[in-house]
């Protein structure tokens, strides 16, 4: 073979090198096409799945203040604690409306009922394990400690006529602590949401829709029956018709404008701030998710504890997941964030 002189040889690197480069571009767009449509089926704006560890570490007896330092030490972003108030008005960390299937001796006393000092000489068990009913107080000072910085989703089990004392207790309760990490609130109470997004309007507060998706205000029914609804109401399937309910237009199918209804409707003469909403896995079906990305409302589901499963919702928006097995949630959402 003729060896190419010196004037040849620059010329073949030069190709070469213009081919390289060209390769290294087409490499960046498909990646960036790549992020951008991770980006889109995100619920969570581009960022990673948040993984919420259930009532704290599974393998903690729950709620408990080993199951928060717990879930930090697997990876959780957040643990997910229970909120109630005791008969003195003292916020603690207890999932169950009365004691009975956790208390040691047997003891079945409702917590609203009982007071502070009480609860907290009585003994709790789980998973083998002798514990104390610890305070919100005490929550968020072991949240504080941990490594990771471990966020607290707290669930606030308040009804609409306590929801005013409730969050007044629990705000007092995290300025005492002066608590930086993360921190979101959620209650099934609507009126509990519109008074802490009153109070504390930088705070992340959801809507706690486990089992009762319809709270949302959102029109969450099947698209083929909301065609027929429509059509038997005159024929009206054009942009902005109604779909029936007070709480406005569809948006499935381009019957309203994005915004006709904001977050989650009226409540009490007030818009319903949601600035997230928790459903269980089975409630959390493509129309609901897609009148949540209407609304720009993220979706937390639960409980969630496998990773193909967690996978699926990802794709469909999800903005993280409350489960038990972490390191199933984990590692999906670690799979996203490598995308």
């Amino acid at each position: 073979m003729r060896r190419l002189n010196a004037s040849g040889r620059r010329g073949v690197f030069a190709i070469v090198a213009v081919v390289l480069v060209a390769a290294m571009l087409v490499c960046d767009v498909a990646v960036g096409l790549g992020r951008l449509i991770d980006v889109a089926h995100s619920g969570a704006n581009g960022t990673a799945p948040a993984v919420i560890a259930h009532r704290g570490d599974a393998r903690a007896p729950e709620n408990s203040l080993a199951a928060i330092r717990g879930a930090d030490a697997i990876g959780a972003d957040y643990a997910e604690i229970d909120i109630r108030l005791t008969a003195d008005g003292e916020p603690v960390v207890f999932h169950d409306r009365a004691t009975g299937r956790l208390s040691a001796a047997g003891r079945n006393v409702i917590v609203s009922r009982t007071r502070l000092r009480q609860l907290q000489r009585m003994t709790m068990r789980q998973n083998g394990q002798n514990y104390r009913i610890p305070t919100l107080y005490q929550a968020l000072r072991a949240a504080q400690g941990t490594r990771g910085h471990l966020g607290l989703l707290l669930h606030v089990k308040t009804d609409d006529r306590h929801a005013r004392t409730v969050a007044d207790t629990v705000i007092r309760s995290v300025e005492a602590a002066r608590f930086t990490n993360n921190l979101m609130i959620m209650s099934t109470s609507r009126e509990a949401l519109v008074v802490f997004k009153q109070r504390e309007p930088n705070w992340r507060i959801g809507l706690c829709a486990s089992g009762e998706p319809q709270l949302t205000g959102w029109d969450i029914r099947d698209l083929r029956t909301r065609l027929l609804d429509r059509l038997a109401r005159g024929g009206r399937t054009g942009r902005g018709g109604r779909s029936g309910g007070k709480h406005g237009g569809d948006g499935a199918d381009g019957g309203g404008t994005h915004g006709d209804v904001a977050r989650g409707g009226d409540w009490n003469g007030h818009e319903l701030p949601m600035d997230f909403v928790v459903v269980r896995a089975r409630e959390a079906t493509r129309t609901f998710l897609r009148e949540a990305r209407r609304h720009d409302v993220p979706v937390y589901v639960g409980a969630v504890n496998d990773a193909r499963t967690a996978r699926s919702f990802i794709k469909q928006g999800a903005a993280g997941f409350l489960g038990e097995d972490v390191e199933q949630l984990r590692r999906a959402a670690g799979e996203y964030a490598l995308a």
